[in-house]
């Protein structure tokens, strides 16, 4: 058996992520912007972890309602279809995940 001595992690980004929940709970049932994501499947995911209490900072689980919206920025080239060297456009797609803390006594903490 051997000890290995690691670094924390990096505090910071989890106390912005308590930080957020704080706030939250001190307008309950107000939406509110909380990140914008590149990808329709992060910000679910996120969100998921939102309501579900598996981010520590929003539990307990039900604590926080969340959802993702896309923001509709829909930029796409379409191939070239004649000669050489046509481009696929790049989506601009971004999301915006939204969350609320519920009225429910549970979020007062």
């Amino acid at each position: 058996m051997h000890a290995r001595f690691v670094p924390l992690p990096n505090q910071r980004r989890s106390q912005e992520a308590y930080d957020t929940a704080q706030v939250l709970r001190e307008w309950p049932g107000e939406w509110a912007h909380i990140e914008t994501l590149a990808k329709l499947n992060r910000a679910t995911n996120l969100g998921y972890r939102i309501r579900t209490g598996m981010h520590s900072a929003f539990r307990p689980a039900g604590a926080f309602d969340a959802t993702a919206r896309s923001v509709g920025l829909r930029s796409r080239e379409s191939r070239s279809q004649s000669g050489s060297g046509g481009r696929w456009g790049v989506s601009t797609d971004q999301f915006h995940l939204l969350t609320a803390a519920s009225l429910c006594p549970a979020s007062a903490n």
